[in-house]
């Protein structure tokens, strides 16, 4: 990993996080949380963790325990349609660390993981 993506893989989920809570502040989404700035910080908390918990998961955990690889194999020949399916195709198919072509349980069991525990309206919980 090159410095521009530890950067970057360190700062989008701040942001996005950051702006989730603005808009769900905006719209109260779960009033528990309150409004004002406790408000604003218990819901940035909760889609910070939330984001953090979805890579830890679905990237690193899933990954590991199905031995996939988690990089995506440029294909640079071909016509336009070839590479697209490709493309496409690689959300579903991944490649194994033995080198062949498998289904994606990583990116699926990953992608449906349970990871709201710190939202009350979800999970009952006090904030």
């Amino acid at each position: 990993m090159d410095r521009v993506e530890e950067i970057e893989a360190a700062i989008v989920p701040i942001l996005f996080g950051a702006a989730g809570a603005g808009i769900q502040q905006a719209r109260n989404n779960n009033p528990e949380y309150g409004q004002g700035v406790e408000g604003y910080a218990k819901r940035f908390g909760a889609n910070y963790a939330d984001r953090v918990d979805g890579v830890l998961i679905g990237h690193v955990v899933m990954q590991s325990a199905f031995h996939q690889d988690p990089r995506y194999f440029y294909k640079g020949k071909g016509t336009f349609a070839s590479r697209a399916l490709y493309a496409i195709g690689t959300a579903f198919i991944s490649k194994g660390d033995n080198g062949h072509w498998q289904p994606a349980y990583a990116d699926v069991l990953g992608g449906t993981r349970v990871c709201r525990q710190r939202i009350p309206a979800i999970s009952g919980l006090d904030p």
